[in-house]
């Protein structure tokens, strides 16, 4: 197990390559939504704030199809946790 490879980019993070807790940031973040794209049926992403204070769980739809998670809110900090080393997860801030 691997902690997961984060990449700022212009539209937020990409976050994919780890199945352990993953900090995304420690700082207040404003979040506009996320993309899941799991490598397998039934991949999962947990996501928490920094403090690790549960803010979603869902699975992901068949393999490589992109699952919009809507959200829109401030977090204070945010940690990711994938259950496999193929699944990506975009997070889209303001």
């Amino acid at each position: 197990m691997a902690a997961a490879t984060v990449t700022s980019t212009s539209y937020g993070y990409h976050v994919t390559g780890g199945t352990d807790a993953t900090t995304v940031s420690t700082q207040k973040v404003k979040v506009k939504n996320f993309l899941f794209v799991p490598d397998d049926d039934d991949d999962t992403v947990a996501i928490t704030d920094y403090a690790g204070n549960a803010v979603l769980t869902t699975v992901g739809p068949n393999a490589d199809e992109v699952k919009e998670i809507p959200f829109s809110g401030i977090l204070d900090g945010i940690k990711v946790t994938l259950n496999d080393d193929g699944n990506v997860l975009l997070i889209m801030v303001e």
